[in-house]
This record gives structure tokens, sequence and C-alpha cells, in this order.
């Protein structure tokens, strides 16, 4: 569960905020203040906020996002988003992405702000489009910067508990349970608080683990 919580939550946001970013300073999409607010927005809430605006979304009887797919004729897609076992956990996974992505948005969108202007022109007129100029000029300039965004957003995957507990409390049949939850739960129900100290220990111990890669390839 923690392995696919991980990869979600960190390849979900680290993407998008990194596309997002780009739109921006390429001056691709309108107003791209606006759209740096809009995005950045959910950082600034509480996740408990945020889990219970996607409760009501997500609901599979009334919620706006079924009632979207029904109306475009895809109510084949309609799940009970938080009690199917099969993608619950990647449904959560996704919202916690979906409320981080401002943060590696700011970050990307500063360090595109370093990258010599020079470097995209002279890609431009060698014919480069977007993608060659994302792929080839744009990801290695911004290595550093890659991973202190990944290293962030791992941190904050790893000590994963508000959304849980306000939407699942690791159900179905503990698919969504992940080691911030079981910490809680181990010290907090079951009193086994020396348990649940010796889990923090381990989360600690893979936190500084990825940092130490991470600040290694840099």
């Amino acid at each position: 569960n923690n392995a696919k919580w991980l990869v979600v939550s960190l390849v979900f946001p680290v993407s998008l905020g990194f596309l997002i970013a780009y739109v921006m300073k390429a001056r691709l999409v309108f107003a791209p203040s606006l759209l740096r607010t809009i995005v950045f927005f959910p950082v600034t809430m509480s996740l408990i906020a945020v889990g219970l605006m996607f409760l009501l979304i997500l609901n599979p009887v009334f919620g706006a996002f079924d009632t979207l797919l029904r109306s475009v004729g895809l109510g084949f897609l309609v799940h009970e988003w938080f009690g199917d076992y099969r993608i619950a956990l990647y449904t959560l996974a996704v919202i916690s992405g979906w409320a981080f992505t401002g943060m590696p948005m700011i970050f990307y969108f500063a360090g595109l702000g370093d990258v010599p202007k020079e470097t995209f022109d002279a890609a431009r007129i060698e014919g480069a489009g977007h993608w060659r100029m994302i792929r080839s000029v744009a990801l290695p300039q911004l290595r550093p910067v890659t991973a202190i965004i990944v290293m962030l957003t791992l941190f904050e995957s790893l000590r994963a508990f508000d959304l849980i507990a306000m939407l699942t409390k690791g159900a179905p049949f503990g698919m969504t349970n992940v080691l911030g939850y079981l910490v809680y739960m181990e010290s907090f129900w079951n009193s086994r608080f020396g348990y649940g100290a010796a889990l923090s220990v381990v989360i600690l111990v893979i936190a500084g683990s990825l940092a130490a890669v991470l600040l290694g390839k840099v």
C-alpha cells in the first residue's frame, strides 16, 4: 500500500506541477497569474477541508463528478470511489497529489525563470517543439530543483494521515492503510505506544534514506 501511495502521490503532483509551470512560463495559457493562484490555493487548505470537498464531489449518488460522467454517456465509469477496494487507495493518492500540486508548480516556475532565455531561443531556432524543449532543455537544467521537489513530495506522502482518517479510516479491507495512519491507530486506538513509536522511526529512516539518495544525485 505504501509503495502504491508513494508512486501515485509523487508522480501525479510533480508531473502536473511541472507541466503547469511550463505552460505558464511559455505563456501558452491566458492569465498565467490567475492560474498560478488557483493551482496553489489547495496547498493553503486543510486536508480535512479538501477531504470534505471531495467526499461531496465523488459521492456516487449526487456527487458532481459521477453526475458529469453520466451526463456525457460515461456512466459505466461511475464507482464507489472510496468504497471499491481496487481503486480507493489510488483515489486518495490522486486527491492528496492534487492538493499538493501547487508546491512543485511554484518551485518549477521559479526554476524555469533561472534557465537562460537564450537556451530556449536557440532550441526554437533549431526547430525544437515544446516536447523537445521540455525533454532536452528544461528538465536537464532543473535537476537540482526536481531533486528538492521529489524529496518534499516524498516527505508529504510518508506522513499521509488526514485524508485517510477523514475519508476511509483504512477501509475497505485495510486497502487504504499506510504507515502514517497505522502509527495513529496503533498508538491511540490500540494503545500500543511502543509499536507506534517504532513505526515512526521506520518512517524517519525511510525519509532520511530517500533524502540522502536524492541529495547525493544533485
